[in-house]
C-alpha cells in the first residue's frame, strides 16, 4: 500500500529535481540575451527571435520554479504579526492560506488548461516576425501550476497534522 508520505517525499523531490534543473536556466537566458546584444551592437544583425526567446524561457523557468520555491519556503512572508504567535497557531493559519491557495491553483490549472489546449487546436502563435507557436508556453504554465498544486497540497498536510497535534517539530 502506497503511504501519504512516500508520496509527500516524491513531491518534494520532483520539485527539488526541476528546482536544480531550472535554475541552469539563467545561463542560457543569459547567453541569448549576450548573443542578441552581440549581434546587434557589434555587428549591426539584429536576430529576430533573441529578445521573444530570452522572455519565453525567463517565463518557463519562472513558472516551473514555482513548487521548488514553495518547497524551501522561499516566497515572501508578511511576518510582523505571524512571528508572535505561536506554533501551532502559525500552522493553523498556513492551513488556511494553503487552503486558498490550493482553491486558486485549481483554478489556473483548470484555465490554463482549457486555454492551452485552444492554443494547440487554433495553432496560435506570438504573431512577431519570428512568430513561434504560443502552445508550449501555455501548457508549461499549467505544469508549473500543477508543480505548485502539488507541493502545496504536501505542505498543507504536515501543517494540518501539526494544527491538529500540536507535536513534534513545526513543519519549515
Amino acid at each position: 500500500m502506497l503511504r501519504f508520505s512516500n508520496v509527500g517525499h516524491s513531491i518534494d523531490r520532483v520539485n527539488e529535481w526541476i528546482g536544480r534543473i531550472i535554475k541552469y536556466g539563467i545561463f542560457v537566458i543569459t547567453g541569448v540575451v549576450f548573443g542578441e546584444v552581440i549581434a546587434r551592437y557589434a555587428f549591426n544583425a539584429p536576430t529576430v527571435w533573441g529578445m521573444e526567446t530570452s522572455e519565453l524561457l525567463f517565463g518557463f523557468f519562472v513558472l516551473l520554479a514555482g513548487g521548488y520555491c514553495l518547497l524551501h519556503a522561499h516566497h515572501v512572508k508578511i511576518d510582523i504579526v505571524y512571528r508572535r504567535w505561536s506554533n501551532r497557531m502559525r500552522a493553523i493559519v498556513d492551513c488556511v492560506t494553503y487552503g486558498l491557495m490550493i482553491f486558486f491553483c485549481g483554478v489556473f490549472i483548470w484555465y490554463g488548461f482549457k486555454i492551452a489546449w485552444g492554443a494547440t487546436l487554433m495553432q496560435q502563435t506570438t504573431g512577431t516576425i519570428w512568430n513561434p507557436p504560443l502552445w508550449p508556453y501555455k501548457l508549461v504554465f499549467t505544469v508549473g501550476f500543477v508543480l505548485l498544486l502539488l507541493q502545496a497540497l504536501r505542505n498543507f498536510s504536515s501543517y494540518l497534522r501539526y494544527a491538529i497535534s500540536g507535536k513534534g517539530e513545526p513543519p519549515l
